[in-house]
């Protein structure tokens, strides 16, 4: 989850953001490019992306508070406290979108010449946040043993959802039964 610890400043650089930070320069980088041929002004698409990452901040953010409703009952300040983690990609992507709709029609600007742009940059954007939520260790998935397979280190998040049952997500038994010690 965190990548790197600056010296002298004790601060961390987190995975999960800077992953967020490069999706976001990369979307917008190939939206730019894709329109280049029905675009008047190239500001327009640069305007559109800082209006969509205030929103998608903030629609991850909301996503987080209602997915999890009840760590911030009766510690409501704790909702705007997003240095301390917790945000959705889905509920950002959400948001994003729908303010770049709005953005689109206030603008008067061909709307699927622009939504086929961010169709790509979108993708690419979700593909590098989804890497940053799988270096978060939030993102996995069942037990495998190809060759590709991640192996988890003891302790973490990860492992331990795969030995243990969950029944909030209606699994009573866990993906990986453990050797049981039979001399304690």
């Amino acid at each position: 989850p965190e990548l790197i610890k600056l010296p002298f400043l004790d601060v961390t650089v987190k995975s999960y953001g800077l992953m967020m930070v490069i999706g976001f320069m990369a979307a917008v980088t190939v939206i730019r490019r894709l329109s280049r041929s029905f675009t008047p002004d190239p500001q327009l698409i640069t305007n559109a992306a800082l209006y969509s990452l205030i929103g998608g901040v903030l629609g991850a953010r909301l996503f987080y508070v209602i997915h999890y409703f009840a760590e911030f009952e009766g510690a409501w300040h704790k909702v705007f406290a997003i240095w301390e983690g917790g945000l959705e990609l889905l509920g950002g992507v959400v948001l994003a979108v729908t303010i770049i709709l709005l953005y689109l029609v206030y603008h008067k600007l061909p709307m699927r010449r622009y939504l086929d742009a961010l169709a790509v940059g979108l993708l690419l954007a979700l593909t590098l946040g989804r890497i940053g939520c799988f270096l978060n260790g939030c993102c996995w998935g069942r037990p495998t043993d190809l060759p590709w397979g991640v192996r988890f280190p003891y302790g973490s998040l990860a492992y331990n959802s795969q030995i243990n049952p969950n029944p909030q997500r209606n699994r009573p038994d866990p993906y990986i039964e453990l050797p049981r010690d039979e001399y304690l």
